[in-house]
C-alpha cells in the first residue's frame, strides 16, 4: 500500500539507513520491511502466548523476524481497571515496559502481530495506538503480521534477542484518547461515534460477556472492523477501496469516537480513519461498551426483542 524507494536507491542518493527506516509508513509490507535498514529500528514481535496459564508457550520461540522482540500484546500494553479490561496503562507504566524492551525516543518501531486475521490485526493497531497516544509517531503495523512474513517464505530465526534497556519518555496526546465521561459529552454534543463491533452487538442481538446490557451508544454508526481487510485475511484492502467505505465518515466534520467492546477493535477502526486516510480529530475509547454498558445513567439504543432473550434462554438450557 505504502509506496517507498528501494533501499539500494534511498542509499546511493545518500539516505542513511536510520533515514530510510524513520521514512516507512504507518502501514509497511513485508517487502519494505525486508528490504529496511536494520538500524534504529526496532521490531516488536507481540504475538500472543499460546498453551495453559501453567505451561505458557511463546509462538516467537518457533520463529520469528530476526531481531524482533518479544513484546506479547496481553503483557503490559493493556490492564484492567476497576474491574474493565483492556484499558490504557499509565503513562510511567508504558515508558517503564517500552524502555525494557529497548525502545528510545529516536528509534523507529514496526509492530508484528500474528496475522490470522483481523482481529488479531487489532493487536497491533492498539499497541500502535498506544505508541502514538504516547506522542512517539515513529511506529508502523506490518501489514499481515507474521504470517504474511511466512507466506513470503522470507526468512526466521530461533535466536531470541536480548534487549539493551532503552530510555523512553513519553508526550502523552490526549486527542487521542477518549474516557467515557468525554464520550458521553462528545455523542450530547452531536459528535459522530463509530461502533467497530459485528452488526449481531451493534442492533443488540448478541454481547460480550463483560458488557452489562445489550445494544450500542446512542446515535452510533456501525462500521465493522472486519470490513477494512480483504476477505479471508489479515492484510488490509487497498486505500482506494478504503476511502470509499468509509467516505460517510471522512465527509463528516465532526469529531469521531471510535469504539467497540474494549478498545481493541476500535483500534483497526482508529489506525484507517485517522493514520491511512488522514482523518482528523479520530479518538479512542478503551473502555469501550464494556465500561458505557455498566452505567446505567448512561443511554444505549437496541433493536433486540423478547424473542431473542427466549432464544438466549433456550440456548442455555444446553
Amino acid at each position: 500500500m505504502n509506496k517507498f524507494f528501494p533501499l539500494s536507491f534511498a542509499l546511493g542518493l545518500g539516505m542513511s539507513a536510520s533515514a530510510f527506516a524513520a521514512n516507512l509508513g504507518p502501514l509497511v509490507t513485508t517487502e519494505e520491511l525486508q528490504q529496511a535498514a536494520k538500524n534504529n529500528l526496532v521490531i516488536l514481535d507481540i504475538r500472543s502466548l499460546t498453551g495453559s496459564k501453567e505451561k505458557p508457550q511463546n509462538p516467537y520461540d518457533d520463529g520469528h523476524i530476526d531481531g524482533a522482540i518479544s513484546a506479547p500484546y496481553p503483557k503490559g500494553w493493556r490492564v484492567e481497571r476497576e474491574g474493565i479490561p483492556g484499558m490504557l496503562p499509565t503513562v510511567p507504566a508504558l515508558e517503564a515496559f517500552l524502555s525494557e524492551l529497548g525502545v528510545n525516543n529516536d528509534n523507529h518501531v514496526v509492530l508484528v502481530s500474528e496475522g490470522k486475521g483481523p482481529s488479531d490485526m487489532g493487536a497491533a493497531t492498539r499497541a500502535y495506538w498506544t505508541l502514538k497516544y504516547l506522542g512517539h509517531d515513529a511506529v508502523s503495523v506490518l501489514d499481515g503480521g507474521f504470517e504474511a512474513w511466512k507466506a513470503k517464505k522470507f526468512p526466521a530465526t530461533k535466536e531470541a534477542v536480548k534487549p539493551e534497556i532503552g530510555m523512553f519518555s513519553a508526550n502523552p496526546q490526549p486527542a487521542l484518547l477518549s474516557s467515557t465521561e468525554e464520550v458521553a459529552a462528545h455523542q450530547a454534543s452531536g459528535g459522530m461515534t463509530v461502533d467497530g463491533r459485528p452488526t449481531s452487538q451493534f442492533q443488540g442481538k448478541e454481547k460480550h460477556p463483560a458488557a452489562a446490557r445489550f445494544g450500542r451508544i446512542l446515535d452510533a454508526f456501525n462500521l465493522d472492523q472486519s470490513s477494512q481487510f480483504q476477505p479471508g485475511t489479515a492484510l488490509f484492502k487497498p486505500l482506494a477501496e478504503l476511502k470509499r467505505q468509509n467516505a460517510m465518515v471522512l465527509d463528516n466534520n465532526k469529531p469521531v469516537v471510535s469504539y467497540c467492546n474494549s478498545g481493541h477493535w476500535a483500534a483497526n477502526n482508529w489506525f484507517v480513519l485517522h493514520e491511512l486516510l488522514g482523518k482528523k480529530n479520530v479518538s479512542l475509547y478503551d473502555g469501550s461498551m464494556i465500561a458505557w454498558s455498566r452505567n446505567q445513567n448512561l443511554a444505549m439504543a437496541s433493536e433486540r426483542t423478547r424473542f431473542d432473550d427466549v432464544k438466549d434462554w433456550i440456548r442455555n438450557l444446553w
